[in-house]
């Protein structure tokens, strides 16, 4: 995916594209793709693109980082658990800055309210799973 185009270019796209406003029978598929997509980021130890990257996608399609995190939680276990220590990592500079630790592309959506949910979860519901994986405190 990488060598094409950027991850978050990604999101953008699907997000100019405005799917969510698509008949179901054309976004129904593309829902299914970005969901296993994510699955299989979370659960494959070989995957090409990080768990966090993926998110990003998703929550740049979205515009919303809303209900990415119930996935997360979906996905018990060590890897997933490790994905997102790596995650944390990976955010944790921007998010400690009060940024989004991706580059929001469409001008429709709040960077700042994406930032809130992402750091919500993180500080919440996510916060023991981090602690157990032995994430940075």
């Amino acid at each position: 995916m990488e060598t094409l185009f950027d991850p978050e270019e990604a999101g953008s796209s699907f997000a100019r594209a405005r799917r969510q406003r698509w008949p179901d029978e054309h976004a129904d598929p593309v829902r299914e793709l970005l969901h296993a997509w994510w699955v299989q980021s979370l659960t494959d130890a070989d995957a090409a693109v990080p768990a966090h990257q993926v998110f990003a996608v998703r929550a740049e399609a979205s515009g919303t980082v809303g209900p990415w995190p119930a996935d997360w939680e979906k996905e018990s276990g060590h890897l997933s658990d490790r994905r997102l220590a790596e995650a944390a990592a990976e955010w944790e500079c921007e998010l400690l800055g009060d940024g989004l630790p991706w580059r929001v592309g469409w001008y429709e959506h709040d960077e700042e309210k994406m930032r809130v949910q992402l750091v919500a979860w993180l500080l919440g519901p996510a916060a023991v799973r981090l602690r157990e994986s032995g994430a940075s405190a």
